[in-house]
């Protein structure tokens, strides 16, 4: 289907992807590639702001070409361009890399 993607068990608009990155993770002397993928859920709707969209937002991630797993760092409600921001600061803060450098040892034993 245009416009979609496959995200958790449905198919998700394209639109609700917020940022997308590709590591090259060194663990263990191999070299591993992951993409991380921050997405915007809406969970309600704000009447008094522009856009009036609440929501949270989480990471998926891919290992090896497969999909590995979620990781959602709070359950706060943020408007789509405040998970944006949440997101990105958590991608230069270096969140995500480390999430990802303690997952892979997991991701490998799952056989992913």
């Amino acid at each position: 289907m245009p416009g979609f993607r496959l995200g958790r068990s449905f198919l998700m608009p394209n639109g609700n992807v917020l940022l997308k990155r590709d590591f090259e993770v060194s663990k263990d002397e191999a070299l591993y590639k992951v993409e991380a993928v921050a997405v915007f859920e809406t969970h309600g709707f704000n009447l008094t702001e522009v856009g009036g969209e609440s929501g949270m937002y989480h990471f998926s991630f891919t290992f090896r070409g497969q999909f590995a797993g979620f990781w959602q760092p709070d359950k706060e409600l943020y408007s789509r361009d405040q998970a944006k921001a949440a997101a990105e600061q958590l991608f230069a803060f270096g969140s995500v890399r480390t999430y990802v450098e303690n997952q892979i040892p997991v991701w490998v034993a799952l056989g992913l």
